[in-house]
C-alpha cells in the first residue's frame, strides 16, 4: 500500500530557502522527489528514529518526519 506524503508548511519553507540558496537547484528538486518515492512506500523501516519522529537522509536533504500508520501518511516535519 501507498503512503500518502504531506510536507508541512515549515518543511516546504525550508525546502524553498534551500532551493534558493543552491548552485544545483535540479539537484534539490531531485532529491524532493526522492524523499516523495522513499516515503511512499514502507516509510516505518526507513530513517533513524529521530526525537519521537524518524530521520533520513536523502542526496543533499535531511528530512524529519512522522509516519501515520493509521491514515496511511507521512508528514514531512522539517528538511535541513
Amino acid at each position: 500500500m501507498r503512503y500518502m506524503v504531506v510536507w508541512e508548511n515549515a518543511a516546504q519553507n525550508a525546502l524553498a530557502a534551500i532551493w534558493m540558496a543552491a548552485a544545483d537547484r535540479q539537484a534539490v528538486r531531485n532529491a524532493s522527489n526522492r524523499v516523495d518515492r522513499e516515503f511512499a512506500i514502507d516509510p516505518e523501516v526507513k530513517g533513524t528514529y529521530f526525537y519521537g519522529d524518524r530521520l533520513l537522509y536523502v542526496a543533499l536533504l535531511h528530512v524529519s518526519y512522522r509516519v501515520e500508520s493509521a491514515d496511511m501518511r507521512v508528514r514531512v516535519l522539517d528538511v535541513w
